[in-house]
């Protein structure tokens, strides 16, 4: 049998430059399950967490986390989309097991009531991703 090599582009029908799909190619061959490929918003993520995002694996915390601050980051330069706060994926098990007097100074520098919503990730039997919100507009 005769395996044909695809490209990432062809493979996720992405819009990648050349240049990028060579970087994505190398990094990926080349770095072991634990170096860290980028941080960025206090996040490191690494191989194995980039590795999630291929073949049907189910995707982890910090490739959650990473894509809400995306998405986050990207509303904060869009004054016509609601004003949103992502909480952190460990804000629910921490709320759980350890109290609110756990995570009410996660939100000390900040005025949550000026955002519109509130998302919040919650993993749901170490098998289900899901998001809450609180929708700020409509308070009753």
């Amino acid at each position: 049998m005769i395996e044909t090599q695809i490209s990432v582009t062809e493979k996720y029908n992405t819009n990648v430059t050349t240049e990028q799909e060579q970087i994505i190619e190398y990094t990926l061959k080349t770095n072991t399950d634990n170096s860290i490929i980028t941080t960025t918003f206090n996040l490191n993520i690494t191989k194995k967490d980039i590795n999630t995002l291929t073949n049907n694996n189910w995707l982890n915390d910090q490739i959650i986390n990473f894509y809400l601050n995306l998405i986050a980051e990207d509303n904060t330069n869009k004054p016509n989309l609601p004003k949103i706060h992502i909480m952190n994926f460990f804000f629910v098990p921490m709320l759980k097991t350890l109290g609110y007097n756990t995570v009410k100074r996660w939100t000390r520098k900040i005025d949550i009531f000026t955002n519109n919503l509130i998302i919040i990730p919650v993993h749901k039997n170490n098998n289900h991703w899901t998001l809450a919100t609180i929708d700020l507009n409509n308070r009753i």
